[in-house]
């Protein structure tokens, strides 16, 4: 489970949410970012060669629900996090959840639903 800090104010969070990260790997740069409406066929592609199975239509429905809940969320307290990591250009994986807070006041924690 990540925690994400209750210091951080609802502006904070959802600047941090919406920035993208760049790491290095062998030795190339590689951008983590939120996820776009035009890297759907990448992930179905991505998901196809881990599982062996097509399955655009899951996909364009669950993604596509995923953009809409985070473009209608900009300041509620449960949030999609969606990001694709991109390498010289080509997305190359993905990482779909969410960062909600439980009930009675408990603190906000990261949920992965799907991964590739």
């Amino acid at each position: 489970m990540i925690h994400f800090g209750d210091e951080w104010s609802l502006e904070e969070r959802n600047l941090r949410k919406q920035q993208p990260a760049t790491l290095v790997n062998e030795g190339k740069p590689m951008v983590l970012r939120p996820l776009r409406e035009a890297d759907i066929p990448s992930i179905i592609t991505i998901d196809e060669q881990i599982s062996g199975r097509a399955k655009p239509e899951y996909w364009r429905s669950k993604l596509t629900q995923f953009l809409l809940e985070n473009q209608s969320q900009s300041g509620a307290e449960s949030w999609v996090l969606a990001r694709v990591a991109e390498k010289d250009g080509e997305v190359v994986g993905f990482m779909i959840g969410e960062i909600r807070r439980w009930e009675f006041g408990q603190p906000f924690c990261g949920w992965i639903t799907a991964l590739g």
